[in-house]
């Protein structure tokens, strides 16, 4: 399945909830929202002062599941952090009001943008096993 497939199932800003693993090697979740959507990946912000953040530091590989028009959905894979500021640019430029407001600038307030560029993608209708896809 390729990302222009998933983004017809998921249409951001997707709130998700997101598993990382903390430094004693425990699930830890969060709720998060799935920004932005493109064929490069799916791409999320966070501060570089949050514990999710060292979080995936340390082990960037991550899972999160969320559920659109009552289909749920399970995505796993390695984060990458997107250091190029013309790439935070044009992914900020499309952000939600609310998060331009926490984040005035890519320069502000430890602004990071998260990018899955691949994993696995598992999606079920209703009661119906999952079915999995790489992207």
């Amino acid at each position: 399945m390729t990302l222009s497939e998933i983004k017809e199932l998921i249409t951001p800003p997707v709130t998700v909830v997101f598993s990382t693993i903390d430094k004693s090697g425990h699930p830890d979740l969060r709720a998060l929202t799935l920004h932005y959507i493109d064929d490069t990946g799916m791409y999320f912000v966070t501060s570089n002062t949050k514990n999710f953040y060292k979080q995936l530091q340390e082990n960037p590989y991550v899972s999160f599941a969320c559920e659109v028009k009552e289909i749920f959905f399970r995505i796993s894979g390695k984060i990458e952090f997107i250091e190029d500021d013309i790439r935070k640019q044009e992914i900020y430029n499309d952000l939600h009001p609310i998060l331009k407001s926490i984040y005035p600038s890519i320069y502000d307030r430890g602004f990071t943008l998260l990018c899955l560029p691949s994993g696995i993608f598992k999606y079920s209708d209703g009661f119906m096993p999952f079915e999995t896809h790489h992207f």
